[in-house]
């Protein structure tokens, strides 16, 4: 079934045949003006509203970790892992634990 054209009349009189793009025809000027990302965003419905969006990815952590690469025994390595999801965090922990023993 064929959709019949709609139109909007105009107070002045004028008719106006309602698209299916009805955006309006970007200039290079609106382009020159236009703000860019949250910014723009945040003009329009403030700062407050915005502000969320603006932390992306994970939170910030206090203890900050180092990424290293480090050479260990196979066994070792083979030991951890065989404990499942999170052996690295396991390994972290086994190594402060010998920090608080003085054994480091």
């Amino acid at each position: 079934m064929k959709k019949e054209p709609q139109y909007i009349e105009y107070e002045n009189g004028k008719k106006v045949l309602l698209d299916d793009d009805d955006a309006p025809e970007m200039s290079e000027e609106w382009f020159q003006n236009a703000k860019h990302g949250l910014d723009g965003l945040a003009e329009l419905v403030g700062e407050e509203f915005v502000a969320p969006l603006r932390l992306r990815g994970r939170p910030k952590k206090k203890d900050k970790k180092v990424s290293l690469h480090l050479r260990i025994d196979k066994e070792i390595a083979d030991k951890f892992r065989a404990t499942g999801k999170g052996w690295q965090t396991r390994l972290n922990t086994v190594l402060h634990n010998a920090i608080d023993q003085g054994m480091l």
